[in-house]
């Protein structure tokens, strides 16, 4: 039986110098879809701006996205 919802936790990090990087400012966020409970336990981060992203696996917006609500 597959769930209606699923999260999804999002760290942002720094991207590495490089030439199409010219003033070290570029960031990423990294999405990773928890699985069970056992994968979400987390020591703090506050410099990864770690948030959570709770997704209806039933349900799309206008942009054909999962719909979904941010907690952070």
């Amino acid at each position: 039986m597959t769930s209606l919802l699923q999260v999804v936790e999002v760290n942002v990090k720094v991207e590495k110098p490089r030439p199409n990087n010219l003033h070290n400012n570029d960031f990423l966020a990294e999405e990773t879809l928890l699985q069970t409970e056992q994968e979400a336990q987390r020591d703090c981060n506050a410099l990864s701006a770690r948030h959570w992203i709770v997704q209806y696996t039933r349900t799309f917006n206008r942009t054909g996205q999962l719909q979904a609500t941010s907690s952070g």
